[in-house]
């Protein structure tokens, strides 16, 4: 079995397609990155880790105070290769809504169909700790 990360890149191709209808659009802007602002913290499963970590080696200046290691002047430096959080979550309050639980749910359960297909291991767990914890 490889240890190589999986390739969601479908996956994300097809978020992005079903994101743009509702309207929604990530500027880039880093500030969902903030959690303590938005009280959010960002789950992932270990594959999708797996591979943002295989995209680009996490700088841990900020862990320990609970900031994600990929924000860096308000900008996501990993934004290609965030995971499903990141990218159904959105830092605008007012399109934060109801399609938002429905959309991640939905996609997650991809990601966990890909997962298992791989035969590898299933673990969901915090982001920043478990980035934490890889180094």
């Amino acid at each position: 079995m490889s240890d190589a990360p999986l390739d969601f890149s479908d996956i994300w191709e097809a978020l992005a397609r079903e994101l743009a209808q509702t309207g929604v659009q990530c500027w880039q802007s880093g500030a969902c990155c903030n959690f303590h602002e938005f009280d959010h913290d960002v789950f992932a499963t270990s594959e999708e880790l797996k591979a943002l970590v295989a995209f680009k080696a996490p700088n841990h200046v900020g862990v320990a105070e609970g900031l994600c290691p990929y924000w860096r002047d308000r900008r996501c430096t990993a934004h290609q290769a965030r995971p499903l959080s990141c990218r159904v979550f959105h830092c605008d309050h007012a399109v934060q809504t109801a399609h938002q639980s429905d959309i991640y749910e939905k996609y997650l359960k991809l990601i966990q169909a890909r997962i298992a297909d791989a035969g590898r291991d299933y673990a969901y767990v915090p982001m920043v700790r478990w980035l934490k914890d890889f180094a």
